[in-house]
């Protein structure tokens, strides 16, 4: 996945502008191809996959909206949330971001949807609309709750005040101990279900893992 310049379009930005363009496409791309690549790395199941996926680009519109009427007030703190000066910013530069934005979803999820495909032997579209899906769709758990770039000053935010994390943390150690009681649960399963309990544990336990690592709170 790479990351176009944005084209068809006189510049009518000062150098200064152009370079913080070019500095927010590429944290888009970067950011946004980042989380498409954890789905593929670490998700093997299928209706997880397609889940999450149409998490991916399913609130942009509201998004841009809120931010362009917040930018019509001169509130650009959207983009300064995320590491763009503010008296930099203009509607016009503020526009053209989001527009880079968007396209960072689009090559995301048209990444994923060759990798779904790969991966799985059908188009991720076959998969979300196949009434027979209904069920398993409805019971997966999305890994992802928005696109990488609304996360970020979520992220930062989490990152900088460790006490606000207590909660999660004591969310995880209960996860934990769940996955201790399903190990058990395996060791005393029938045949015929052991396999997939075993499926179901593992898939918890990196899960949690996954989580761990991006909060860098180690598995203790």
């Amino acid at each position: 996945m790479s990351s176009p310049a944005t084209v068809g379009r006189p510049s009518a930005l000062t150098p200064q502008q152009v370079a913080y363009l070019q500095e927010w496409r590429d944290l888009c791309y970067t950011l946004e191809k980042a989380q498409g690549d954890e789905l593929c790395h670490h998700c093997h199941d299928k209706f997880q996959f397609a889940k999450t996926f149409s998490v991916f680009g399913r609130e942009f519109e509201r998004a841009a909206d809120d931010v362009r009427h917040r930018v019509g007030q001169g509130n650009f703190s959207f983009f300064s949330e995320r590491g763009i000066p503010g008296d930099v910013m203009t509607p016009t530069l503020a526009e053209r971001m989001l527009d880079d934005w968007r396209h960072a979803i689009d090559a995301k999820r048209g990444h994923l949807e060759i990798v779904f495909r790969s991966k799985f032997g059908q188009t991720i579209d076959e998969c979300l609309r196949g009434e027979e899906n209904a069920v398993p769709l409805n019971l997966a758990e999305s890994l992802e709750r928005a696109d990488a770039v609304t996360l970020l000053s979520d992220f930062a935010h989490d990152k900088s005040t460790p006490c606000d994390l207590g909660p999660l943390e004591n969310r995880v150690e209960q996860i934990k101990s769940q996955l201790a009681y399903l190990n058990e649960a395996v060791a005393r399963a029938d045949p015929p279900v052991v396999s997939e309990l075993t499926h179901t544990v593992r898939q918890l336990r990196a899960d949690v893992d996954r989580i761990l690592a991006r909060l860098d709170l180690g598995d203790g």
